[in-house]
């Protein structure tokens, strides 16, 4: 039954900024990640025997973090972008049929 329910454009819009905001904010988390040799001195693990096991253990897991990050950053990105198109889509055959109610009442 098509009075079953109604869409608010608007809160889809709302939802979309929501996604997009915590897109923005992992993608900054991701950014924090230190790098080995770039943001995070390599000799911060030490000189000592097994350091550069340790280094290279770490450098492994940030860089897997950080594509995990950029991956969730993409789907909640993804998600946002879905929400606006559907919005958007609403909100033209919101349009659409109240200028075909317009159209048939001016008859």
């Amino acid at each position: 039954m098509v009075d079953a329910f109604r869409v608010r454009p608007g809160v889809l819009e709302s939802d979309a900024q929501v996604w997009s905001d915590w897109a923005s904010r992992l993608s900054t988390l991701g950014g924090s990640i230190p790098e080995v040799g770039a943001g995070l001195d390599p000799l911060a693990f030490s000189i000592l025997p097994g350091a550069g096991e340790v280094r290279d253990a770490y450098a492994a897991a940030a860089s897997t973090l950080r594509a995990a990050v950029a991956k969730g950053t993409n789907q909640f990105e993804g998600i946002s972008g879905k929400l606006a198109w559907a919005a958007a889509q609403y909100a033209a055959a919101e349009e659409q049929n109240l200028a075909d109610i317009r159209t048939v009442s001016e008859r």
